[in-house]
């Protein structure tokens, strides 16, 4: 009988509290959970709702639950309510294709409820914002420097710390899940996809030094000598199957 795989996607710290956040599963099999740890016991585990848990086809969607189901306990508003109620069935509609589907609409209302449509993606956030939430969780101090802000005039913002002390805006939205949806996502850019936006930026910069260069600008000249041994470097590390961040 062949054992099932269980590996641990990311461990993370709690944002809010003690302990740790865990996204496990299995990527050959396409199927994912999420845990939380308080002084070392398992506090909720989404593979132990319903029949056969949550199984979610996306580490970075799991992490994204597990992080909003963690925010600071806040006045729940209606549409609050209405999800909690909506992922409660979900997780009782596992086991059959028909329940499958089924669950499938609710998860896309919940995303269209509570998201807007509009979750934030690698694509869509920063690549400094990236780096720094990947560089701070590989030293073991994501919740140092990353954060979900209460902006000064609406919405919520997850922010990065750079070292002078600053906080640079990864994402901005209506609710603290669009922000610790973004520091998720984040989490879940490769290292190759960071390579290849940081190798467009820097042709995307030639580009624009270009007229500058035809002029006889010495300045730009200089810029596009680093930008150039810039891209070569990203090249030879994309050729080696090295990762960004």
């Amino acid at each position: 009988m062949t054992e099932r795989r269980i590996d641990i996607i990311y461990r993370i710290d709690r944002p809010c509290a003690q302990g740790t956040i865990e996204i496990y599963g299995d990527p050959d099999m396409g199927w994912y959970e999420a845990r939380t740890l308080e002084n070392g016991e398992v506090i909720r585990d989404t593979g132990r709702q319903g029949s056969f848990g949550m199984q979610y086809g996306s580490a970075a969607i799991a992490l994204r639950d597990a992080l909003n189901h963690d925010e600071p306990p806040q006045g729940a508003t209606p549409t609050e309510r209405t999800i909690d109620v909506l992922d409660d069935l979900v997780a009782e509609l596992k086991g059959t294709d028909e329940k499958e589907r089924l669950a499938d609409i609710l998860r896309e209302t919940m995303d269209e409820i509570y998201g807007g449509g509009r979750w934030p993606t690698g694509e869509t956030l920063p690549l400094t914002f990236i780096c720094g939430v990947q560089i701070n969780q590989d030293k073991g101090r994501l919740w140092d420097n990353v954060a979900v802000i209460e902006g000064e005039k609406h919405g919520y913002v997850a922010a990065v710390l750079d070292v002078d002390g600053k906080w640079h805006e990864g994402w901005r939205g209506d609710t603290w899940a669009e922000a610790f949806a973004a520091i998720g996502a984040a989490l879940d850019v490769s290292g190759t996809e960071i390579l290849e936006r940081e190798l467009a930026e820097a042709r995307q910069k030639l580009e624009a030094l270009q007229p500058a260069i035809d002029a006889g600008d010495q300045g730009a000249q200089n810029d596009a000598r680093l930008l150039r041994e810039h891209e070569a470097a990203i090249v030879k590390r994309l050729e080696a199957g090295e990762e960004g961040a």
